[in-house]
């Protein structure tokens, strides 16, 4: 289906674009590309982790669980 197919980018694409703004605060907000770098992995791995990419959202601690709020890759699955 086409309309399906095009949905898809456009979820694709806004989620990319979301994940460069936050690069590029996190990255404003330190000041450092060198220092922004480890801070963005850790951002980008705990956002996958709380959006039940490596793991089912059942078994993710209650600390983690209210992450998954605030995660755009969690909307981004559940919309796709």
């Amino acid at each position: 289906d086409v309309a399906r197919f095009f949905t898809a980018i456009v979820i694709i694409l806004i989620t990319y674009l979301v994940g460069q703004a936050i690069g590029f605060s996190v990255a404003a907000a330190i000041g450092s590309i060198e220092l922004s770098s480890p801070i963005l992995l850790v951002i980008l791995f705990v956002t996958m982790l709380v959006s039940g990419f490596y793991a089912s959202l059942d078994n993710i601690p209650g600390f983690f669980a209210v992450l998954q709020y605030i995660s755009p890759l969690r909307y981004e699955f559940d919309a796709l």
